[in-house]
């Protein structure tokens, strides 16, 4: 088995993680993928509080 991961961070924007896994299979290999996005939204920031 052989697994990855990387992140991509922009800090005040957003982040990526991707995870990958590899399995030997039957006749070849199975392929696992998936990510994670999360994106900055909203909120509020100290200049606009009175």
């Amino acid at each position: 088995m052989w697994t990855a991961r990387a992140v991509r961070d922009i800090t005040g924007s957003n982040r990526l993680d991707l995870h990958v896994c590899l399995y030997p299979y039957a006749k070849g290999y199975l392929l696992d993928m998936y990510a994670n996005y999360k994106k900055v939204e909203g909120g509020v920031t100290a200049s606009v509080v009175p």
